[in-house]
């Protein structure tokens, strides 16, 4: 099993009622909802930070020794458009 630590989450009353309301729909718990939310937010927090190195490496070293072979860098974008 994953290791948790547990977290208190301040929220204002109406963002409350809204999120126990859609946990009741979907049949699950709050604590559950806002968890996957969580771990959305950091995933797509580090998605953003592993771009931003990409960008400034390619903006530092692009047309140098680093650089990378047209095909290489084909190969690169083609996966980067399945992400």
């Amino acid at each position: 099993m994953i290791d948790m630590k547990n977290m208190h989450i301040p929220l204002p009353i109406q963002w409350y009622e809204k999120l126990s309301e859609i946990s009741k729909e979907r049949n699950t718990s709050a604590t559950e909802l806002v968890r996957n939310a969580v771990i959305q937010f950091l995933k797509e927090e580090e998605k953003k930070k592993v771009a931003l190195a990409i960008e400034e490496f390619a903006i530092e070293f692009g047309g140098t020794d680093f650089d990378l072979d047209n095909e290489l860098e084909e190969a690169g974008l083609e996966s980067l458009r399945k992400v």
